[in-house]
């Protein structure tokens, strides 16, 4: 975690790493992804001015890029990493990401919140 001090003084933490993410992503893996696991997935911050979506799963490239203009707010920064590692999981089963979002992606969501996934960045 980056930490800067501010103009009063204060300390305060700086915008998530691409570390810092990939080392999330680990523990949500092992937390609330046990027994899966996608070969060659990476994870990066999106540099984009403009990008698509706060994040995006590219199947095609084994990537999760999450938005570089929300990297400050390190919560939103894991719950878009969750989001996304959603989407990971269900392509893995069956080649379909459920990009509309429907029930296969909501019953994920569901079990990560009754998982506690949420707890604690809500």
């Amino acid at each position: 975690m980056q930490l800067y001090m501010d103009e009063n003084g204060e300390f305060r933490r700086g915008p998530a790493t691409n570390e810092e993410l990939a080392a999330w992503a680990m523990a949500f893996q092992r937390k609330y992804f046990p027994g899966f696991d996608v070969p060659g997935m990476q994870i990066a911050i999106d540099v984009e001015e403009s990008p698509r979506a706060p994040s995006v799963y590219y199947p095609e490239k084994k990537l999760i890029a999450i938005s570089k203009h929300i990297m400050p707010f390190h919560e939103l920064a894991k719950i878009a990493l969750l989001h996304e590692m959603i989407h990971v999981k269900l392509y893995a089963e069956n080649q379909d990401a459920d990009e509309a979002h429907g029930a296969r992606f909501q019953a994920e969501m569901n079990r990560l919140m009754e998982t506690g996934a949420y707890s604690r960045l809500l």
